[in-house]
């Protein structure tokens, strides 16, 4: 420090103790209030809060609004859109957009986005040849697997033309066609996990199935039923 700050302090020091008294207790008071103060949390303040709030509420609003924007594709040269977020595009990309169909089911109906499908409930004693030429197809769900592989059963399977769904099932026709093979004894199909089998004989002796792996196969079976539709014969024939 040079000569001339070290004068100006001494000058500063010697004028505050002429002017300035005070006791030892008055510092120490003096320094605890400075030190609360310093503690003291700030006050909640109303308004504040009130227009945080409506600032940030606003920025989500608008950056809801502008990537809805962004998913109806106005622009021709670039897609910013954000598949299946803000739409239901995910849902019927897929979809079947066929013919109608009409198909019986062994246990619960399925759920289904397809307007063109109608599903009836049969019982097994309506399951016969005969009672089941007049659909397009028959889908046994998982509660009805086990008596639909019941011997009785087996040339229903074998001899109806007509393509069968086995769902929630990964032990493919076997347990169906063969009279000799409970479902309870049929073995999984090894290294796979299918969600469901198609199986199919046509009016010419033509041997037909399909897996399905995909949690959503319903719509792909809907297609599956309708490319078959060629090889499936329903007439009067089949009443003999």
């Amino acid at each position: 420090m040079d000569h001339f700050k070290i004068e100006v302090k001494k000058e500063v020091n010697e004028f505050l103790e002429k002017n300035i008294r005070s006791t030892h207790e008055e510092w120490e008071r003096i320094q605890s209030e400075i030190h609360e103060k310093k503690k003291k949390t700030p006050k909640f303040n109303p308004v504040y809060w009130t227009v945080l709030v409506a600032a940030a509420s606003l920025f989500l609003f608008l950056s809801v609004t502008y990537i809805g924007d962004l998913n109806k594709g106005t622009s021709s040269s670039a897609n910013f859109s954000i598949p299946g977020l803000f739409t239901n595009e995910n849902l019927d990309k897929d979809l079947y957009e066929g013919k109608e169909l009409s198909i019986g089911v062994l246990g619960k109906i399925p759920e289904t986005y397809e307007k063109q499908i109608s599903f009836q409930v049969i019982e097994f004693e309506q399951f016969t040849v005969k009672e089941i030429r007049k659909f397009d197809a028959i889908f046994v769900m998982k509660e009805s697997l086990s008596t639909a592989a019941e011997k009785q059963y087996t040339k229903v399977f074998t001899d109806s033309t007509i393509p069968f769904f086995f769902l929630d099932s990964n032990k493919g026709a076997y347990p169906f066609i063969d009279e000799n093979l409970e479902y309870e004894e049929a073995r999984e199909i090894p290294y796979h996990d299918y969600y469901a089998t198609g199986y199919l004989v046509t009016v010419d002796g033509e041997e037909m199935t399909w897996t399905y792996e995909e949690k959503n196969a319903l719509s792909t079976i809907f297609k599956t039923i309708e490319k078959v539709s060629p090889k499936i014969v329903k007439s009067e024939t089949m009443n003999k």
